[in-house]
């Protein structure tokens, strides 16, 4: 118990870190707060946060909150085999790619239509951006019924969707390797 209150709070800490001054005080990942669902294993080291997944272990760090409107910005670093990927507007905490907008990162999904940048069974990627092994930054905007994002500054996803209006946030490390995140930003539209 105390092991996993001082991840959370050194998680909140590093994250407040990462985005000082670019957002008001006494907040955390930009006035969002964190908690750990599922078996993968997080870690906060230095300026990174460290998703791990061994097979059957998936795993997500959500918000305790829920947000409609906002643009979302993060870098990140897959390795080859993870399955990661962005939840946004996820109707519960407990997250599924049916109740939420998952803005993946897969270069390897065995479904080529659903690789990094789709949202997953709702739109693929207008472009195929690489990332595997290098630094990447997703930018996401929600808006409305809009949604947009971009990969490395490339048009992946601009479409209109009905059907989640306000939800939770998610990161996800899942299959099995890890994915790597820096420098969020968030901003309520």
């Amino acid at each position: 118990m105390i092991s996993k209150n001082r991840f959370r709070y050194s998680l909140m800490l590093l994250f407040f870190l990462m985005c000082m001054g670019v957002w008001a005080q006494n907040q955390t990942l930009g006035g969002l707060d964190w908690q750990e669902k599922g078996k993968a294993l997080w870690k906060a080291t230095d300026s990174l946060v460290i998703g791990t997944a061994k097979e059957g272990a998936a795993g997500f760090l959500i918000t305790e909150n829920p947000y409609a409107n906002f643009e979302i910005s993060i870098d990140f670093k897959p390795d080859a085999s993870v399955n990661s990927g962005i939840f946004l507007r996820c109707a519960q905490a407990e997250i599924s790619a049916n109740d939420c907008y998952e803005f993946n990162i897969w270069d390897h999904h065995p479904e080529q239509q659903w690789r990094t940048g789709a949202v997953v069974t709702r739109s693929s990627p207008l472009k195929k951006v690489h990332t595997v092994g290098t630094w990447n930054t997703y930018r996401i905007r929600l808006v409305g019924k809009r949604l947009q994002a971009w990969i490395n500054e490339v048009l992946v996803i601009d479409m209109k969707d009905e059907g989640l209006s306000a939800g939770y946030i998610g990161l996800q490390a899942a299959a099995t390797g890890s994915i790597m995140f820096k420098n969020l930003q968030f901003k309520i539209l």
